[in-house]
């Protein structure tokens, strides 16, 4: 006995037209990445040619979802809260991975995630999720720890995480303008 897998058509010239997609003697079969059948419908053959009824019909979809884009950050206290706009997909989004580092970090069903600040996090990608499970590529890298030196009239005043302004040190002068300390936040 093989399975027989069936595509229904839906344009305008062969609306309900079915089509033979492929058989398989196990009870799996790959459909080619990149492809959508609207409906795909099962059957079984038994060694004499005759069909089975069908199957429920199946929305198969293997179109990945776009990219999560325009990442950024905020800090409240000691929290980092990244946001992302939201992607798409033709039968809608499922959720988000996110990644630090190369490391699995979260899933979340929101377009932001909040990290703590105290957490040692260099950069993050996003990877948005389909309903059907695919994936998209990730999203540009969004670097969290890339320190920016700040100046007031000429003179070093704070070091911070660059998207993030979390101030790592600051600096304290006197009036004359000496360095006086050094202050790790």
């Amino acid at each position: 006995m093989h399975l027989v897998f069936i595509m229904e058509f839906s344009n305008i010239l062969s609306i309900g037209d079915w089509e033979l997609i492929g058989t398989s003697t196990i009870r799996s079969f790959s459909f080619p990445e990149g492809t959508h059948y609207e409906v795909v419908k099962i059957y079984a053959e038994d060694q004499f040619g005759n069909y089975s009824s069908p199957s429920k019909e199946y929305t198969i979809n293997l179109s990945p979802p776009t990219p999560p884009t325009n990442l950024a950050a905020t800090t409240n206290n000691d929290m980092i809260s990244v946001s992302w706009d939201a992607s798409t997909s033709e039968i809608g989004i499922k959720g988000y991975r996110i990644y630090s580092d190369g490391n699995y970090v979260a899933y979340t069903t929101n377009t932001s995630y909040t990290l703590s600040a105290n957490s040692y996090y260099v950069s993050l990608i996003i990877i948005a999720e389909d309903n059907s499970g695919n994936t998209s590529s990730p999203s540009e890298e969004f670097v969290l720890r890339d320190l920016q030196y700040n100046y007031v009239n000429d003179r070093l005043d704070t070091i911070t995480y660059k998207n993030t302004n979390i101030v790592l040190y600051r600096y304290i002068y006197d009036a004359n303008g000496n360095l006086i300390s050094v202050e790790a936040q």
